[in-house]
């Protein structure tokens, strides 16, 4: 008779579960983001969020908006406020308080920044110009890329997928201005107007650096010609979700070995890892595009690219 009793009353206790629960409003969900006039069973996305989109309409300056992006921007936005109270106060002079704001207060001279124009990297154009041998093309671009400026590949430290206890460092394929593989070989209209775009931008940012027109748009071309050429061998969007196949896990001297149009040594030298045993080439074809790059192009058409990388990795930093 207990036992009877007992399943009688599990029933009752989840039927007053489950309406505690739906009047719970610390659940965690905002019925304010449903839109409840649509049925789930028809159009779940609508139900699910059709509320929060008619609250936040997606305006000009956004591609997508959705609650992350509200995270960024709330966290910008504490970000700011603590710098600004940082940068509005006299601090001891060394300290990190101090240091904080004084970047903050230059960053943010625009009067300044105007004034100078391109000033600051001219120096760097400069050095870059003034190269005359191949020899001097790849070292000139480890250094630029040990101050974070694009090369012809990519690098970072991060757990080795098949060993997560394990750090290591990564070589992935890059060198592309536009990102991905298509916008260089497609050739519908549209794709073909951003490849147009893309060269005279790049010819406009030269002119910007004290280029003459005719000279700009050279170095444009040149730039898109190196581009084109990288990413010929590089992986598509599509290919790059295969992890297996964006593995390639081997010892320093076996790197040093099948790619050896690449001076190592000198590139670990610059990154401060001198004692790197083991690396991972997520793209094998697209590093050895690099190496005839390295080898093939003429020195003047690598020069341009360099100057653009280093202009591309400036340009919000400089003038309006």
């Amino acid at each position: 008779m207990k036992f009877k009793h007992l399943l009688l009353t599990v029933p009752f206790a989840s039927i007053s579960m489950m309406s505690c629960q739906r009047q719970n409003v610390g659940t965690g969900i905002d019925l304010a983001n449903l839109d409840t006039s649509a049925q789930p069973g028809d159009d779940f996305y609508q139900y699910a969020t059709g509320g929060w989109r008619d609250a936040h309409p997606l305006t000009a300056e956004y591609s997508r908006y959705g609650c992350f992006e509200v995270l960024n921007e709330n966290n910008n936005k504490q970000l700011r406020e603590l710098i600004e109270s940082v940068a509005n106060e006299e601090h001891t002079v060394g300290s990190l308080e101090q240091k904080i704001g004084d970047l903050y207060n230059i960053a943010m001279d625009s009067v300044k920044l105007n004034a100078e124009g391109y000033a600051p990297i001219k120096d760097d154009l400069d050095a870059i110009e003034n190269i005359s041998a191949r020899e001097d093309v790849f070292p000139m671009m480890v250094a630029q890329m040990s101050k974070g400026i694009g090369g012809y590949f990519s690098f970072y430290i991060g757990a080795d997928v098949k060993n997560s206890t394990q750090n290591l460092l990564q070589f992935y394929q890059g060198g592309m201005s536009l990102g991905e593989k298509s916008y260089y070989f497609d050739t519908d209209s549209s794709t073909i107007s951003v490849r147009e775009a893309f060269v005279s931008c790049v010819s406009d940012m030269f002119v910007m650096c004290g280029y003459p027109e005719t000279v700009a748009k050279e170095k444009a071309e040149a730039v898109l010609r190196i581009e084109t050429k990288l990413a010929e061998k590089s992986k598509s969007a599509t290919e790059l979700r295969d992890p297996e196949a964006n593995y390639h896990k081997m010892g320093v001297e076996t790197l040093k070995k099948e790619f050896s149009g690449i001076d190592w040594d000198l590139m670990f030298k610059f990154i401060g890892l001198t004692e790197v045993t083991e690396v991972s080439v997520g793209q094998i074809e697209a590093m050895h595009e690099v190496e005839n790059v390295l080898a093939e192009v003429s020195v003047e058409e690598q020069k341009a690219y360099m100057q653009w990388a280093l202009i591309s990795a400036a340009s919000s930093y400089l003038s309006d």
